[in-house]
């Protein structure tokens, strides 16, 4: 009669099939639970067809079957363990979301301990349900979302919770959820990034003009925006040409502080200064302004001639006494940070006659992420 069953779970159907064994045959089916069914059994089918489908009780841990025909042949099933259903697994952790700007969607993934179950899902914001969804298959992968009109109404600047609960077919059910703070200003708790050139120069915790003094000639700007959760976005990038008149210096911390610097007349803008008889001229940093280069190595030593009036030689003398870094700029895109050291001057009646001595520094301006 090759009597078949497999896999009895607890709480779910478990269909028992068998064959004919004769044109009018009828059949007796008795179940033993938590033991063998020679220690005791009871019917759970009589008639003619040819499958019955049972149902176990809530704790049953073993169950056996046994078939008997109206010729009194009897086959006897395998005594097999009941499977315990479990609440559904979230594959997917709880976690804080962060700040949130505006409607958004959290991937989540879940199973049930038993193959091809099926689940019911329900989606709740701050306890209102805002999805559901019946007749899901685990394994399951899914998106929750708050949308743009649920993201609209939450109250601004307070914590809201997102969850997620999933019940199986033996109403074993499991919750998994997300906190977040909904924000009207997305820029609030955000830094700014200035980049040039694809590198930061300056830092902000909110928009706000900047000027920048460490740079000349042409730049691709971008502002970067970086949330407390280091997602960041992009401005759309803009190029911007500037120039001088003639050469600056001023303090490196203070770049806004310009001392100009005009060339005397007739004169080369810079010169051999502290450089021996084997330095030659050359283009500085693919630019047209001639420095000083020795040994095929950039000048880390130069010389810059002008002509100032005795109100800039003092402003130039005080930032040299300081001792600290200055900014130096020229018409032709030179931009570095600098150290003084010396500035021999020649008092005329037409001015003061300057001769910058500096040295170069390895100062980008740079800033570093957090």
């Amino acid at each position: 009669m090759s009597l078949i069953y497999q896999n009895p779970c607890e709480g779910r159907p478990l269909t028992i099939r068998w064959q004919r064994s004769g044109l009018l045959a009828t059949y007796r089916l008795q179940r033993s639970l938590d033991g063998p069914i020679d220690q005791g059994a009871e019917t759970v089918y009589e008639g003619g067809a040819l499958n019955f489908t049972d149902r176990l009780p809530a704790g049953a841990t073993h169950v056996q079957y046994r078939l008997t025909d109206s010729a009194g042949r009897e086959e006897t099933g395998e005594l097999l363990p009941v499977l315990r259903s479990a609440p559904p697994q979230f594959l997917t952790q709880a976690r804080a979301l962060g700040r949130r700007y505006q409607a958004f969607s959290v991937p989540f993934e879940a199973q049930d301990s038993f193959p091809e179950a099926r689940l019911s899902l329900q989606v709740t914001l701050d306890g209102q349900v805002i999805e559901s969804a019946e007749g899901l298959q685990s394994p399951l992968s899914r998106m929750a979302s708050v949308g743009e009109a649920q993201f609209a109404a939450l109250t601004k600047e307070a914590e809201h919770t997102l969850s997620i609960r999933l019940q199986n077919e033996f109403s074993k059910a499991s919750t998994l959820s997300f906190t977040f703070t909904a924000c009207s200003d997305p820029t609030q708790g955000c830094t700014f990034y200035l980049l040039r050139d694809g590198v930061a120069i300056a830092k902000q915790t909110g928009a706000a003009p900047f000027t920048d003094y460490g740079a000349c000639g042409s730049h691709r700007y971008q502002v970067r925006i970086v949330d407390s959760q280091g997602g960041f976005c992009d401005s759309n990038e803009v190029t911007v040409d500037s120039a001088l008149s003639c050469a600056t210096i001023a303090p490196f911390a203070r770049p806004e502080q310009m001392i100009p610097l005009p060339r005397q007349k007739d004169a080369p803008p810079l010169r051999e200064g502290l450089f021996e008889q084997q330095g030659r001229l050359c283009q500085f940093e693919g630019r047209d302004y001639a420095v000083l280069e020795e040994s095929g190595q950039r000048a880390q030593h130069f010389t810059v001639r002008a002509l100032i009036d005795e109100g800039a030689y003092r402003q130039v003398l005080s930032l040299g006494e300081s001792g600290e870094p200055i900014l130096y700029r020229d018409p032709y895109g030179n931009c570095m940070a600098a150290a003084v050291e010396a500035l021999p001057a020649v008092f005329s009646a037409q001015g003061v006659q300057l001769e910058l001595r500096l040295a170069r520094l390895d100062e980008t301006g740079e800033v570093a992420y957090d």
